[in-house]
């Protein structure tokens, strides 16, 4: 399976030493433990050892613990620390049911006890960054959910389906459970107390393609690229979406098409947008837009 695009699980832990320059009065095998950490559903901390983990090695380390490692595969990670001086050290390390609880990973001797010497001229202080990233274990692969493709061919196809919207004569066959989920104002029309609810033809006002967008957001959570929109005028495109969500109480629908509208917006068209996140009652579109405008006034001015 390509791994590419996947995200893998990490997390960033600063780890401070201290009274840097007493590092070399621990004893070997004496460390100071991080915090415990949640990563990939499990426990781990970072040790340090400031004396060093073997006696031959006299320096500071570094370690990762898992703290249960009594698990029924193996774990990867990729451990990366970076040092004060810009050096980069990184490992993959692999951890198992049958580890040792005192087999740690990591680093040893990442810093000498010489060079911590010095650092009483510089606050007496040793930092290192850890990074942890989970790597790709051998846990059976699960497929991404496909929910939203499946649904949408249930209401691309007309499987089933038991209410058809009349928009400008265009018809568009949806199922009232699914739309009636999504929103409270289907919801209301289709399975409440309106008349919309004994019928089998719904007529919608408005243009059929904003609306069949709507419906199909409804089904997959998922919105038209620019390049899909069914004008050039992306402005008017997005502003209509996001009218039609705010009258169908579809606020995640409603912030999207918001984001949309603001990033096609332009010097010479925020006024139109401006006009649309009011009607909207789209207040965080809104204060963006009326910034917009006093500095174009501002910057007017002063040129």
């Amino acid at each position: 399976m390509d791994s590419r695009g996947i995200i893998f699980p990490s997390t960033y832990i600063e780890f401070a030493l201290e009274k840097a320059d007493e590092a070399k009065d621990y004893p070997p095998l004496k460390s100071i433990p991080t915090k415990e950490f949640t990563l990939g559903g499990r426990q781990w901390r970072i040790l340090c050892y400031p004396g060093g983990k073997f006696k031959e090695v006299r320096g500071v380390g570094v370690y990762l613990e898992l703290i249960d490692p009594d698990i029924a595969h193996e774990v990867r990670v990729r451990f990366t620390g970076e040092l004060p001086s810009g050096r980069t050290l990184a490992t993959d390390l692999t951890f198992g049911k049958y580890q040792k609880k005192l087999d740690f990973n990591g680093f040893e001797g990442v810093i000498s006890h010489r060079e911590l010497a010095k650092l009483q001229y510089q606050r007496n202080k040793f930092k290192i960054a850890c990074t942890i990233v989970m790597l790709r274990d051998n846990r059976i692969d699960v497929p991404a959910s496909d929910v939203g493709s499946q649904l949408d061919a249930l209401q691309e196809l007309g499987i089933d389906y038991d209410v058809v919207f009349n928009v400008g004569g265009q018809l568009i066959p949806a199922h009232r459970l699914v739309v009636a989920a999504r929103s409270k104002v289907f919801a209301r029309m289709l399975c409440g107390e309106m008349s919309e609810a004994r019928k089998h033809n719904v007529k919608i006002q408005g243009d059929a393609a904003p609306f069949t967008a709507l419906v199909k957001f409804a089904y997959t959570d998922s919105l038209p690229s620019n390049a899909e929109l069914w004008t050039d005028d992306a402005v008017s495109a997005w502003g209509q979406l996001l009218q039609l969500s705010d009258c169908y109480g579809m606020d995640r629908m409603k912030s999207l098409c918001a984001a949309s509208l603001w990033d096609a917006t332009t010097e010479k068209t925020v006024s139109r947008t401006l006009v649309f996140a009011m009607d909207a009652k789209c207040q965080e579109l809104q204060d963006k837009c009326e910034e917009f405008i006093v500095k174009e006034s501002n910057l007017m001015e002063a040129l």
